[in-house]
């Protein structure tokens, strides 16, 4: 009897095979991942050697000093501003529920950006330019959208799932034939 290799490929015939990545399965490439991560794993989990360590913690110290400082700076900054931007946003809008929106979700990208901010520029004009470019980015993501209250389109759109284990299944009953009926 031939034996059936692993992820349904055909039989095994002795002759090595040359397989690409995408001619595997995706269960037989996720499988493949979690045995190459249990077998290098364990390389990974070495620990560094204590001086580099040392130089880490170091490194780590003088710059969250440094960081503080420029943190609370930087908020400072965003308070001393918020005035002006509503001000901003009020002038492309004229509606304060979106102007409230628009100041909103500029601050929360700056904050997530501030390391990208160059101290000593104008916090100002940055902040007004992502208002400005977070405003238009809105218009044109609104003027893409397409009205669908009763959801009509949206069940137009749906794909059906994905077939690809039904062919494994397929190749392994073809391979293995009517034994599984003779299972007890």
């Amino acid at each position: 009897m031939d034996t059936l290799i692993a992820g349904g490929l055909g039989l095994a015939t002795g002759q090595p095979v040359a397989l690409s990545p995408s001619s595997l399965p995706a269960a037989v490439r996720d499988h493949l991942g979690h045995q190459l991560q249990a077998a290098y794993g364990a390389l990974i989990a070495v620990q560094p050697p204590q001086r580099l360590l040392d130089l880490i913690a170091q490194l780590y110290s003088a710059l969250s000093t440094h960081d503080q400082e420029s943190a609370a700076s930087f908020r400072h900054g965003l308070i001393e501003a918020v005035p002006g931007l509503q001000a901003f946003a009020m002038s492309l809008v004229a509606n304060e529920v979106r102007t409230g929106d628009l100041v909103q979700e500029t601050l929360l990208k700056v904050w997530a950006k501030q390391a990208t901010f160059v101290p000593g520029t104008n916090l100002k004009a940055w902040l007004c330019t992502i208002l400005r470019n977070h405003f238009y980015s809105e218009i044109r993501k609104y003027k893409r959208e397409i009205e669908d209250a009763d959801g009509a389109m949206a069940l137009q759109l749906q794909a059906p799932a994905s077939q690809e284990h039904g062919s494994d299944l397929q190749v392994v009953m073809v391979c293995v034939g009517g034994e599984i009926l003779s299972l007890p």
